[in-house]
């Protein structure tokens, strides 16, 4: 609905990269190997440290009933 409301006024939906007039590979440029591993190292600490969080607040609900 926002954005049918956004269309009514005028407004079009664009990329970032359309927005800035650039192409796609100048607004995101590929990452090298090394950074590639540590994204994936970061994600898979976001996740762990999600679950540990689920798991806490999970024990805590337990407790509490």
């Amino acid at each position: 609905m926002i954005i049918e409301a956004l269309h009514a006024r005028g407004y079009q939906i664009v990329s970032v990269h359309e927005l800035l007039g650039k192409s796609y590979a100048d607004v995101m440029p590929p990452i090298s190997r090394n950074e590639r591993i540590w994204a994936m190292v970061d994600s898979a600490g976001f996740l762990i440290f999600g679950a540990v969080n689920t798991f806490i607040v999970f024990v805590f609900f337990v407790a509490t009933f």
